[in-house]
This record gives C-alpha cells, structure tokens and sequence, in this order.
C-alpha cells in the first residue's frame, strides 16, 4: 500500500489493527503515524494509552504494553520506533513472540511500527508475513 490509499482508508474511517511504515521518507511515515495516534486515540483524555519502544522490548514488555487492555478509552496504540523488530536478525525469542502477537492483536490495540529500512527483503520473512495478514504495510519512498 503506498500513501495515497492509506489517506484514503483514513479518510473513510478505516483504522487497521497494525501499521509497518518502510522507506526513506521519514516526514510522510511521521505525517501519518500522527495522524492514525490522533484518530485511534482521539477520547483519550488520560494520555495514558500510548506506549513508544524507542530500544527493542523484552518479550515480557511487548506483550504487556499490546495485551493489557487501554485506560478510559475504546482503543490504545504500541509504537516501535525504529527498533529493527523486522529486522532479520531479531532474536529467535522476540521474532517469534512478535510473530505470535500480530497474528491474535486485540481489538483494542493498534500496532504501529516504524523502520528506516528501505527495502522489504531486509525484514524477517515470516515477520512480514504475518504483518501483511494483520494490518497494512505502508512504503514511503520520496
């Protein structure tokens, strides 16, 4: 999916249960992944339902911050930024527990991932397979 059809989707009130934002242009990944915080997490007057990995999680805090249910509010966003969680090389545990959460992501919880990497054949195969079954993949290319 490129960002024309994301806007679309948003537009008409589409919010998937995951996101993986790739490619070069990091202003067009932040441009939407505000705006999909801004949609999910609109009655959100806590500001208690938004969690951030800026450093890869144990298994144990991915599944707590994507499992546990959100605070005064219909939905909740996990955000790993920049984090290699597609990577490859993730680590056997990690890959296969990231694997496991975006097959069976509860209703309540909107995965957002965000990468640098510009090319899908450096991400985890089965990672990125159970990610184009769970949510939208999203290239952003200048």
């Amino acid at each position: 999916m490129n960002s024309k059809e994301l806007k679309k989707r948003l537009a008409s009130g589409i919010i998937d249960n995951a996101y993986l934002f790739y490619g070069e242009e990091d202003y067009i990944k932040d441009t939407y992944i505000n705006l999909i915080k801004d949609t999910v997490l609109q009655d959100d007057i806590t500001g208690m339902n938004f969690t951030r990995f800026d450093e890869m999680p144990t298994v144990d805090e991915m599944l707590e911050a994507v499992e546990s249910a959100p605070f005064m509010c219909d939905k909740k966003v996990v955000m790993f930024n920049s984090v290699g969680i597609m990577a490859s090389s993730l680590k056997k545990d990690l890959k296969n527990a990231f694997t496991d959460v975006l097959s069976d992501i509860p209703d309540y919880t909107v995965i957002i991932v965000k990468e640098h990497e510009s090319d899908k054949k450096a991400f985890s195969k089965p990672v990125l397979t159970a990610f184009e079954k769970a949510g939208a993949v999203i290239e952003s290319n200048y």
